[in-house]
């Protein structure tokens, strides 16, 4: 009896993991340069309505697909839905919180912390 609770919440795990969006919250516009494709989703280029952006057109940012993104979720006004993924090199962004790049600690290098080499001290 235990081991199918054990499998089940196994189960449980996993789907949950699934699930999880990996969206990082972004605020500010979304300013596109040219007019590119805003697809519904990213890895099907799912594109009902066949949307666009327009260039020198401002868009509400909402997220980012990671910590250092290739595409924006943007509210295009008008289209269903309305959220929707752009590549990042379709435009800039203007104002709030966005990065391209993710923030990372600088951690000292192991070999910066080096202990001076004992020498042997039976030599005098």
């Amino acid at each position: 009896m235990r081991i199918w609770a054990i499998w089940g919440a196994v189960f449980l795990a996993f789907a949950g993991a699934s699930a999880a969006r990996a969206d990082v919250k972004m605020t500010g516009s979304f300013v596109a340069d040219s007019a590119c494709p805003a697809t519904q989703a990213i890895k099907s280029g799912k594109n009902p309505g066949n949307i666009s952006t327009a260039a020198g057109q401002s868009y509400d940012l909402l997220a980012g697909n990671k910590d250092a993104p290739t595409h924006y979720l943007i509210r295009v006004p008008g289209a269903d839905p309305e959220r929707r993924w752009v590549k990042i090199s379709c435009g800039h962004v203007s104002g709030g919180n966005a990065s391209a790049m993710p923030l990372h600690r600088h951690l000292p290098s192991r070999t910066s912390h080096r202990r001076p080499e004992s020498r042997n001290m039976s030599s005098r």
